[in-house]
């Protein structure tokens, strides 16, 4: 009897811990920011789906308009979980308003797997709000 007790507490010990390391994993998985959600990827404007693509690596973000071919290339900085920088580096200029090295702040407001809304600003092109749908992880 006791070599059975002794037994099931050595099983007890050695399985519990790895399910509980499972559902830890789970819990980690659910509980990820919008920024950690959508930190790369490939994008759409929730608003134009036809006319712009945005490729996000790492440390940079290019826009291309698929009807014209142009291309805006920026910088990406996160300074907080959910909440990214551009650096407007080169390409056509959007709306005109953009200079070389000026900062475009992004905080993402809301999100699901698919996509994610936030609110920009930048000191010469003002504030806004946007929509992104990933088109590719």
């Amino acid at each position: 009897m006791i070599l059975k007790l002794w037994l099931l507490s050595i099983l007890t010990m050695v399985f519990v811990p790895l399910f509980s390391q499972d559902e830890k994993k789970e819990e980690k998985k659910e509980e990820m920011s919008c920024g950690q959600k959508h930190h790369t990827g490939t994008y759409r404007y929730q608003d134009d789906l036809e006319n712009t693509i945005i490729t996000r690596t790492k440390h940079k973000q290019v826009e291309t308009g698929l009807k014209d071919g142009s291309k805006i290339v920026m910088k990406v900085r996160w300074v907080y979980e959910n909440e990214y920088w551009l650096v407007y580096k080169s390409g056509m200029e959007p709306t005109g308003c953009l200079k070389k090295n000026e900062v475009i702040k992004v905080v993402i407001n809301s999100c699901d797997e698919k996509q994610y809304s936030c609110s920009y600003k930048s000191s010469s092109c003002g504030n806004g709000k946007a929509t992104f749908v990933k088109v590719m992880p």
